[in-house]
């Protein structure tokens, strides 16, 4: 008999079944989300997450999701741009594909902006 987080991250696998390139792979005690080299959201115990833009943002606000924050070492509470996808979305195939397809642009569009690390300054 399979856990319940188990059923979950099948069942958002398969909803998510037709995200180019599609790939999930261990993420800090979740389940990370790839379309090819984009990460575009998480799976953390029976909640899925999906990058937001400031454009996206907003919708996802409105439906009443949740921002994925965790507590760093210092004790600060950290916001990610990561918000949780409504059940309504979740359970239409349709409908999340669209939102996934959002999400990876959203984070295509950062990394696209060399919004990542940053690159150690060179020797002089």
């Amino acid at each position: 008999m399979s856990k319940p987080r188990d059923e979950f991250k099948h069942f958002v696998l398969d909803q998510l079944a037709r995200v180019p390139a599609l790939s999930s792979a261990p993420f800090f005690g979740g389940i990370g989300l790839r379309s090819g080299a984009i990460f575009f959201g998480v799976i953390f115990g029976g909640t899925l997450y999906f990058s937001t833009s400031p454009a996206t943002r907003e919708e996802y606000q409105n439906l009443g999701s949740r921002c994925f924050s965790y507590m760093k070492e210092d004790g600060e509470v950290q916001d990610t741009k990561l918000f949780e996808v409504p059940a309504e979305v979740l359970d239409d195939a349709e409908t999340l594909l669209v939102w996934a397809n959002r999400a990876i642009a959203a984070s295509g569009q950062k990394r696209k902006a060399g919004s990542g690390r940053k690159r150690p300054a060179p020797k002089a």
